[in-house]
């Protein structure tokens, strides 16, 4: 009953494709609609206990963004695959309006927000990469006390982000990851090919990932990043289908404004189990 009412994921790993290479997505994986698998958090060095936590199966697909949000903001065009070019701000208004769109509580508080003017050529950037979407001068997020959906952290994703399969070797890397190599330059559908042993999709490749995470800035700022009138940092996390095979890390971490856009970063959500 509880998988059902949290639209968590029934599937085990035959079920979900697990050892089965698929060009479309999984049996039993639904993507009208986020759904989720439980991981366990385990404590950390500053005091948290361990704790449930509701991932998302796959990265937020493009049409469940158009379906709550009613924009189009990708690079590329495909409804399975995962929505991109979206800034950390617009990430977390997403976040914030699926939870009110299912009765829980918003985890986000955003304030003095402006929206980017549609990037035009001779921009800083370029038509993949630039600064895209929404823009908040002030940020707070309840973190996983909230009950509704938001951005990982990073303790979370450590407890979900791998691939134990590739931990020794990336040799079978093309059976879990869209990365770069010489026939495919663009994120494909999502689970589309192997989860990870959790049963999550696409945590290495397709798409980096954004977290709640703010950081200082790198030491080097490309020139077209000085541009940004709000130059707050978030990172995000594993690689993106730019990435080549050797650099497949689930520690990949990338620092990046929260309001730029690529056509390499999405995000995927995740929600504090509820107490059963």
């Amino acid at each position: 009953m509880l998988a059902a009412i949290l639209g968590l994921a029934s599937c085990g790993f035959a079920a979900c494709g697990y050892g089965n290479f698929r060009e479309t997505p999984a049996a039993g994986v639904d993507l009208t609609r986020p759904t989720f698998v439980m991981v366990s958090v385990p404590p950390t060095a500053g005091g948290v206990a361990r704790y449930d936590l509701l991932v998302g199966v796959t990265e937020v697909t493009q049409r469940q963004w158009r379906d709550v949000m009613g924009t189009a903001p990708s690079s590329a065009r495909c409804d399975n695959c995962p929505v991109e070019l979206v800034s950390w701000y617009d990430a977390a208004t997403y976040a914030n309006a699926l939870s009110e769109r299912e009765g829980l509580t918003p985890c986000y508080a955003l304030s003095a927000c402006t929206q980017a003017a549609p990037y035009r050529r001779g921009a800083p950037g370029n038509r993949y990469s630039h600064e895209a979407g929404l823009t908040c001068e002030t940020v707070a997020s309840v973190g996983p006390a909230c009950d509704g959906y938001r951005l990982p952290s990073r303790a979370e994703w450590n407890a979900y982000g791998g691939v134990a399969a590739l931990f020794e070797s990336t040799r079978h890397a093309q059976r879990y990851a869209v990365f770069y190599d010489a026939y495919r330059h663009s994120t494909r559908g999502v689970a589309s090919l192997l989860p990870n042993e959790h049963g999550l999709y696409d945590t290495l490749g397709n798409v980096e990932e954004w977290l709640d995470v703010p950081t200082p800035p790198p030491s080097r700022i490309s020139s077209a990043r000085r541009f940004v009138a709000n130059p707050a940092w978030f990172l995000a996390a594993g690689n993106c289908f730019r990435s080549p095979r050797r650099e497949l890390d689930p520690q990949h971490l990338h620092s990046e404004l929260g309001a730029w856009g690529r056509d390499c970063a999405g995000f995927r959500l995740v929600r504090t189990a509820p107490a059963q």
